[in-house]
Parts: C-alpha cells; structure tokens; sequence
C-alpha cells in the first residue's frame, strides 16, 4: 500500500517544476487509511492491556499469558506503532503535495496575469493574499 501511494504522488524536479501524479488520492483511499490508523490504535490499546496485565500480575518475562511473552507482546506494540505512523505520514505527504502542486498553480497563475517580473519574485495577487484581522489607518 505504502510504495504504491509514493510512487503515485509524483514531486518537484530539481528545476523546480512539479510533476503530476498518476491519479489523485480518492476519498475511498483516505477512509482505508482512516481504519488503518484507527485498526492500529485499537491494537496499541489491546497489547498495552496486555502488558500492564503482566505487570499487575507479576508474571515473568519468558512465561507465555495472554498470547505471547513479554518480548514478543514489545515487538507485537512496535510494530503497530509503526504501522500507524506510517499511514498518518502518508496523510501528510499526499497533504503536502496536494499544497505544492496548489502553490505552483498560483506561481504560474501569477506570472500568466504579468503580476510578478520574473518566476523568482512571485507574490500572490491581492485578491488571495491572507487579509489582516487589524485595520491600519
């Protein structure tokens, strides 16, 4: 899942043009993300019960209860752990290229309209630039 979407995500050249992706992230892809994030959760709490049972209960490391050992409940919760932050960078990184792409648009939008003097010095055109919450007189 993982290589499939960071190799449709495309990304900027060195030249600083922005390559398209394949296809855009689909609203089905974003809700198996979501379950995989929340799958992940449940399974974090699950083995950390685990764990703080065999604390509670004073059971040896190397003794198997409620599944496994100690060592492998630890590798069982990294894992997860490891899981769920993979998706949520995933999130982020198809968030961050969704926003370059946006901001490239704008550049060339800009330097079609003639308001910047060079693709170097791109400011947003008044009409898009955050407003100021404070008037100034």
């Amino acid at each position: 899942m993982f290589h499939r979407l960071l190799g449709e995500m495309g990304g900027a050249d060195y030249d600083g043009s922005v390559r398209p992706r394949a296809r855009g992230s689909t609203r089905d892809e974003k809700v198996a993300r979501f379950k995989a994030q929340q799958k992940c959760a449940e399974e974090i709490k699950i083995i950390t019960g685990k764990l703080q049972r065999r604390g509670r209960m004073d059971v040896p490391p190397e003794d198997v209860f409620e599944g496994g050992d100690a060592e492998s409940l630890i590798r069982s919760l990294a894992t997860q752990q490891l899981k769920k932050c993979a998706t949520q960078c995933i999130d982020e990184l198809i968030s961050m290229n969704q926003e370059v792409r946006h901001d490239a648009w704008l550049a060339k939008w800009a330097v079609a309209r003639g308001q910047c003097e060079s693709k170097n010095s791109f400011s947003l055109p008044f009409a898009l630039r955050p407003h100021s919450s404070k008037c100034s007189k």
